[in-house]
């Protein structure tokens, strides 16, 4: 039997080509669709898809090849909680699903996030619809005119499933999001970004769950989706040392800050780095700067009244007990009224255990709570594709 094959998307090796655009799209089945009906759909949509990485649309059935340009589009389909409540589906909830981790925003907007946080909601936010959502689809690609196709193509076909059962819907996007990758990798808040993620070693052991247990397969994930709202004015009111020593790191060159002085105020940033050279801690030779531990400066003469820095919210991410694997896309939104915008990120992550991803976002997110609020946050569970298979979580889904 073909072993299990790990679904795209899912970065974590090098020397993959990642697009600079990313769209995320979540749907529901309506009560009008069974089970039964729900996984024909999946397995229309999926067939769907994997002609778009090709650059096949339904109008370019008949296109040479040559004429086709597929983008580097990739796919990734994810289940969560609610989709099991589908009427005729008897298969248990994975056991990353079964608990909500999240509380539901306020009535009037807002709200905390977790309880025992200091995250809230963001102040026009009074539904979570990512912890109801029963689909979740990642699409990345090269640039934004395949996502927009994908996003085109996706209403178009929709269109056709409700028109071949007599304008009866059966299944609907709930709501989809778009990012970007920078080119200079720097944050909404001027920062390098995802410098501190774990070292290609690690990632399968802490990305992939290892046997086959109650809903879940071996090879398979947990993926959360949660976009983050960045406040630039309050941001802009800090010094670029307050910022620094929020974040842990220069925000010119990427290098840790590794002390603090609470009278003068004034930060230590790491003097080994960046290595002679080079300009920045994502130039070759400055890896041992990009995973901050303890170890980095284990030995280090602080300056007098100089103190470690502690608390950082990138220092306290890293730390043995919790590990997870983060790919995350900006996001920029005009507002409502076309004067002003939104600005943040669409944070993805992947780990075998959702208590990992919590226990960060609790002890991480904190120092920044000021800064940044959730507009939606949810957990779905990602298949491997298994042979046979019409779509991601097929077999697994209907034993």
């Amino acid at each position: 039997m073909t072993p299990n094959i790990i679904q795209d998307g899912i970065f974590y090796s090098n020397g993959e080509k990642i697009g600079n655009s990313c769209c995320i799209i979540f749907f529901n089945f309506t009560r009008d669709c069974d089970f039964v009906q729900a996984k024909v759909i999946l397995k229309r949509l999926w067939k769907f898809y994997n002609s778009m990485k090709k650059g096949i649309t339904p109008d370019l059935l008949e296109v040479h090849p040559k004429q086709l340009h597929a983008g580097n589009t990739n796919f990734l389909l994810g289940y969560g909680s609610s989709f099991f409540s589908i009427n005729g589906i008897n298969n248990k909830k994975p056991d990353g699903l079964e608990q909500s981790f999240f509380n539901n925003p306020d009535l009037s907007g807002g709200g905390p996030v977790v309880e025992g946080t200091n995250i809230f909601y963001s102040n026009n936010i009074k539904d979570n619809h990512v912890m109801k959502d029963q689909i979740i689809l990642q699409c990345i690609a090269e640039n934004d005119f395949y996502i927009y196709r994908v996003i085109v193509e996706t209403w178009k076909e929709l269109q056709l499933i409700k028109k071949e059962n007599n304008d009866k819907e059966l299944i609907l996007i709930s709501k989809y999001y778009l990012g970007h990758k920078p080119d200079d990798r720097r944050n909404w808040f001027g920062f390098l970004d995802g410098i501190s993620n774990i070292n290609k070693k690690q990632r399968k052991d802490v990305i992939f769950i290892k046997k086959s247990k109650r809903g879940e397969t071996e090879l398979g994930t947990y993926m959360v989706f949660s976009r983050i709202e960045f406040n630039l004015e309050k941001w802009g009111n800090l010094s670029k040392n307050e910022q620094e020593v929020l974040i842990g790191r220069d925000k010119i060159t990427g290098c840790p800050i590794i002390g603090f002085d609470k009278v003068t105020k004034r930060i230590l940033k790491d003097p080994r780095c960046p290595i002679p050279g080079t300009t920045s801690v994502l130039d070759h030779g400055n890896e041992v700067f990009r995973e901050i531990s303890p170890l980095v400066f284990a030995n280090y003469l602080f300056p007098n009244g100089y103190e470690q820095l502690k608390d950082s919210h990138i220092i306290t991410s890293r730390t043995n007990t919790y590990k997870i694997f983060r790919q995350s896309f900006e996001f920029f939104e005009p507002s409502e009224d076309k004067r002003t915008f939104q600005v943040g990120f669409n944070f993805i992550s992947f780990q075998n255990n959702v208590q990992h991803f919590f226990e960060i976002f609790r002890h991480s997110l904190n120092q920044l709570s000021e800064f940044i609020s959730i507009q939606n946050i949810g957990v779905f569970y990602v298949p491997p594709i298994i042979e046979n298979e019409n779509f991601p979580g097929e077999i697994t889904l209907s034993r």
